[in-house]
């Protein structure tokens, strides 16, 4: 089963292109004078390379500069079948290969492909026809196509395949949710989103655990990169900010200590009470701030600061904590705030206590928690960071943002790396398709947050994870969009899609690349002189500077050259790093001085002399 052709008709910057994401057959769909209509031509090569692991079926790249389409590819391939119509005036369709002769074809405009299908069904011989946007089984015969049954009714065909969309950025309006998986209903095969950026905390958790467990024992001697085995840690921080009580206006309540003392002896608390107390303290100080801006009367604060007074300490602090922020939840409720939200903030406060509460006293400390993350997981630590996780994906934020999750120590570019695999292991282990047979993974500049080093490394530490996972899929496609010239170095030519920006219409152009250029194992600065990267492998900065030299040194006579001149060419020579490069440049700067143009002059003179010698000395003889 495998992705294997998309052709775009009209969709926002693409008109009229086709484009291959497998390597085993030549798809074209062009216009055929005699009959009249555009055709669908798939011709199976019959030599056939082997790159991958048999878990890996095959890998696409998407190469352009940005501006060039290569988003919009990943749209029509990954976007869900709601978001799909927003955009009823795109024309499209991809196809499909499931095996032998049995393809399948999903598209906007049946039209589009109608005249290369036969026996479809249609309003005069069938109460099932087709409808846009459409998707059905085809069997490939001679040039033609024949009708083999909507795609959404074939059980065993349709659950083959999901589709997981990896971008950090949506476009607005689409859903942002990394760690939530919602029901697409559609005919098209599945489409899910993976946000890395939102994929949440539990995810992580899950991941690192899941590494630590299985690393060790199958992948180690791979070089896999991740070894966070009793490395990194989880960091539970309060998150709650207000002013300074000495500076805030009209909150005369943070001065007179409202929170009373006991009249009886109070025992000492352990460390995660002390630690929860002064949460809600903190809690307390920002919600009563938010009414006071909310309502900004100083005669409903007074108020307010008064009923606070009169509650008394029932002898336990946590207690005598939530029921003053009862109070405030309940004047918030006057002021004309839907009470049910009201009881929303505060069962989503009492339920994160619940779950603090769960976790072993050695992990907290007066303002932290501190988990070490380990082999396994803990079901008191998943349960808190599932929970917090639902909170913040929610419309509105019972919690108000007050909990802070962090996994540390851990650079940019690990953590770039850690957001990606946890979206993919949260999303293959979710068993949307019954059969796990095949996932079509859609990935947008992964690579963009990473270190040189980590891109190097990327596509290679994809494979051996997607190898690892337990109950995983059969087999993995990928279509990557990069800029990255170490991803494209890991792929043979025929495995890479180049488009580019039309200058004078904007539109996508797929640019074929020349038969001698052959990417796999390229010398990374052979691909970054390629024009779908870049116009020099020089900052153009460094690029202006010496350019300014050259044209100095060519375009004025010795006479012509100042001493300033001269110091300004020789002090960028003597900085320049490439060495070729700085030895034609001392070249050029040595052939304006007059010293140098004369020994220049006697060494011909002597190589001239030495030559009429041996010439008279040949005539001797």
């Amino acid at each position: 089963m495998e992705l294997v052709y998309l052709w775009v008709e009209e969709f926002r910057n693409i008109k009229q292109v086709g484009f291959s994401f497998s390597p085993k057959f030549k798809v074209e769909f062009k216009f055929n004078e005699k009959l009249g209509y555009k055709q669908i031509y798939i011709e199976e090569f019959q030599k056939q390379r082997k790159l991958f692991d048999d878990k890996i079926s095959n890998v696409t790249t998407i190469i352009g500069k940005n501006g060039s389409g290569k988003t919009n590819i990943l749209d029509l391939l990954g976007l869900r079948m709601n978001e799909r119509k927003q955009f009823r005036d795109a024309k499209y369709f991809i196809i499909y290969h499931h095996e032998d002769n049995l393809f399948s074809i999903e598209g906007s405009n049946f039209d589009l492909v109608a005249s290369n299908i036969e026996e479809y069904p249609n309003k005069e011989d069938s109460i099932d026809i087709v409808t846009n946007p459409f998707s059905m089984l085809i069997e490939k015969g001679n040039n033609i196509f024949r009708y083999a049954g909507f795609l959404q009714f074939n059980e065993s065909q349709y659950n083959k395949v999901n589709v997981f969309n990896l971008r950090n950025i949506f476009r607005q309006g689409y859903p942002r949710q990394g760690f939530k998986m919602e029901s697409d209903y559609s005919n098209f095969f599945q489409r899910i989103y993976l946000n890395p950026l939102f994929i949440g905390s539990y995810a992580k958790y899950r991941l690192i655990t899941y590494f630590n467990r299985i690393i060790p024992n199958k992948t180690r001697e791979q070089g896999f990169v991740f070894n966070l085995d009793g490395t990194v840690s989880i960091k539970v921080i309060p998150d709650v900010h207000y002013m300074s009580l000495q500076e805030v206006k009209l909150k005369l309540v943070h001065k007179r200590n409202i929170f009373k003392r006991k009249t009886v002896d109070q025992p000492l608390i352990n460390i995660k009470e002390n630690f929860v107390l002064e949460f809600l303290k903190k809690y307390f100080y920002y919600s009563f701030e938010s009414y006071t801006e909310v309502v900004k009367d100083s005669g409903k604060t007074k108020k307010l600061q008064s009923e606070l007074e009169d509650i008394e300490n029932p002898g336990k602090d946590r207690i005598y904590l939530l029921n003053l922020l009862k109070i405030i939840y309940s004047h918030f409720e006057k002021e004309k705030l839907d009470y049910a939200d009201m009881e929303n903030y505060l069962n989503a406060l009492n339920k994160l206590l619940t779950y603090i509460d769960r976790l072993p006293d050695k992990y907290f400390s007066e303002n932290k928690i501190t988990i070490p993350v380990g082999k396994e997981e803990e079901e008191a630590v998943s349960d808190l960071l599932k929970f917090i996780d639902d909170i913040s994906l929610d419309e509105i934020d019972y919690l108000n943002n007050a909990i802070k999750i962090s996994i540390e120590p851990m650079s940019s570019g690990e953590e770039a790396l850690i957001n990606i695999f946890s979206a993919m292991l949260f999303g293959i282990e979710q068993k949307r398709n019954p059969k796990n047979e095949k996932a079509i993974i859609l990935m947008d500049e992964p690579d963009v947050f990473m270190h040189p080093e980590w891109s190097r490394v990327f596509l290679s530490e994809v494979f051996n994870f997607l190898k690892i996972i337990e109950d995983g899929y059969h087999s993995y496609q990928l279509v990557v969009t990069t800029h990255s010239p170490f991803i494209v170095s890991d792929l043979p030519k025929d495995n890479i899609i180049t488009i580019e920006k039309n200058l004078d219409d904007g539109l996508c152009e797929v640019v074929q690349l020349n038969n001698q250029e052959q990417t796999f194992a390229s010398n990374i600065h052979s691909l970054l002189s390629n024009k779908f990267f870049m116009n020099s492998t020089m900052g153009e900065f460094a690029r202006g500077k010496i350019d300014h030299v050259i044209k100095t040194l060519n375009n004025k006579l010795n006479s012509e050259l100042t001493v300033e001149e001269k110091k300004q060419a020789k002090e960028i020579i003597d900085i320049v790093g490439e060495p070729l490069l700085k030895n034609k440049l001392n070249e050029m700067y040595l052939l304006k001085t007059r010293e140098y143009k004369k020994k220049i002059l006697k060494e011909q003179i002597e190589s001239l002399n030495q030559e009429l010698k041996m010439l008279e000395l040949d005539e001797d003889d």
